[in-house]
């Protein structure tokens, strides 16, 4: 299932990352028209990246308990 489930990723993932790193664009004045996202698209990526720093630096946050309360529930009450 596993080597199954790789081969499909490949397959998903290998058009796209080959359009984004080896395929040049048909058309070369395409990049001159490339600009910076706009602020309102930026913003969610800001908090994002803050919030995921804040959190590697900071695990013990409460409401991360709850990932322990479900494990604990869903293993019967720990790991072996």
């Amino acid at each position: 299932v596993i080597i199954a489930s790789s081969v499909l990723n490949v397959a998903y993932f290998f058009p796209i990352i080959y359009t984004m790193l080896i395929a040049r664009p048909s058309d070369e004045r395409a990049l001159d028209t490339v600009r910076e996202a706009p602020l309102f698209m930026l913003i969610p990526i800001i908090l994002t990246l803050i919030a995921s720093i804040a959190f590697f630096f900071s695990p013990a946050v409460p409401f991360l308990d709850l990932s322990g309360i479900a494990l604990a529930e869903i293993t019967g009450g720990g790991l072996p």
